[in-house]
This record gives structure tokens, C-alpha cells and sequence, in this order.
């Protein structure tokens, strides 16, 4: 369609976090695809995420943020964008196909993670949707290394290996 995708990301204080990354995924995948039907051809999309400190340092808080300069919707409408099967009433997409069920999904997985969503749109200006996600801080350098210690030997200090004769392998 023609879209100019600008994603933006900001440094973090943490980069090792738990996190259900199919969950993510599909949070992701869900705004996105909304943001690309229901923009006009070379239309504009932005992401950005962002780490927000906060005060508990066992969990780390990070913004996802989702605009573009779609058809938008009214800000009434926005209230029951996460209530099944409601689907916008507007001549101009009104071939995409759905039913009404993807920013429901999106809700209740945010919900599971203990998030929020906040979403901001105007009729003919476009959308913003903020989510909110929290995640468990993982112990970096030596929880790692034990991690990967356990699993493959010593992932920082590989044991030399002469020959593969009589090894299975695994290529990923």
C-alpha cells in the first residue's frame, strides 16, 4: 500500500526482561495490521518503545507507541473499540475484512500482563495507541551464564571440539 514505516527506539536500562513473547507478538501484530488497513495508500505509520522508570528495580515498564494518519475514528467510538464485534461504520473501509474481534484480543492480553492501552483518534487525522506492558527484570550477566552454562557446557568458554564424527547437530 504504499505506507512509510518509521520505528523509533530509545535506549533502555534494561535489556534482559521476562516476557510471554508470543503475547507481545500478537499485541504488536494486531495494532499494526489495524494501522495499515485502515490508512489511505502512502499513508504514515510510527513505532516507537520506550522504557519508562519506575521505582520497583525487579521489574522494568515500557511503552509501545502506535500512530499513523489513518481515516481515525470518533472519539465516542474509541470507547467500544474493545467490546466484540464492533467494527467502525465508514464507507472507506468498509471492503477490509474482520469482525471485530482484534483490539479485543489485544485488551485482554495487555490485561494478562498486567498492562494498559490508551488509544486517541480523530476522524480523518489518524490514531495513536499507547500500551503500557511491565515485565520482570532478569538477572543479567551471571544468571545468564549459569543459564547457558547448564544448557550448552560453557556458552564463554566453548570446550574444544575435534571431531563431530558420532555427534548429533542441531541447526536452528
Amino acid at each position: 500500500r504504499g505506507h512509510h514505516l518509521a520505528a523509533k527506539q530509545e535506549v533502555f536500562q534494561h535489556d534482559l526482561v521476562m516476557a510471554d513473547s508470543h503475547y507481545v507478538k500478537q499485541i504488536f501484530d494486531s495494532i499494526m495490521d489495524n494501522a495499515v488497513r485502515y490508512t489511505p495508500d502512502g499513508g504514515e505509520l510510527v513505532f516507537a518503545v520506550r522504557e519508562v522508570p519506575i521505582e520497583d528495580s525487579s521489574r522494568a515498564c515500557f511503552e509501545l507507541h502506535f500512530k499513523d494518519n489513518g481515516y481515525g475514528m470518533s472519539q465516542e467510538f474509541c470507547k467500544h473499540l474493545c467490546d466484540p464485534f464492533t467494527r467502525v461504520q465508514d464507507y472507506r473501509v468498509a471492503q477490509e475484512r474482520g469482525i471485530g474481534l482484534g483490539m479485543v484480543i489485544v485488551k485482554k492480553l495487555v490485561q494478562k500482563m498486567g498492562g494498559t492501552i490508551d488509544i486517541k483518534s480523530e476522524v480523518d487525522v489518524g490514531t495513536t495507541i499507547v500500551v503500557t506492558l511491565f515485565f520482570a527484570v532478569k538477572e543479567e550477566e551471571e544468571e545468564t551464564k549459569k543459564e547457558d552454562a547448564g544448557m550448552y557446557g560453557s556458552a564463554y568458554e566453548p570446550a574444544a571440539i575435534t571431531s563431530f564424527e558420532d555427534k548429533k547437530i542441531l541447526l536452528y
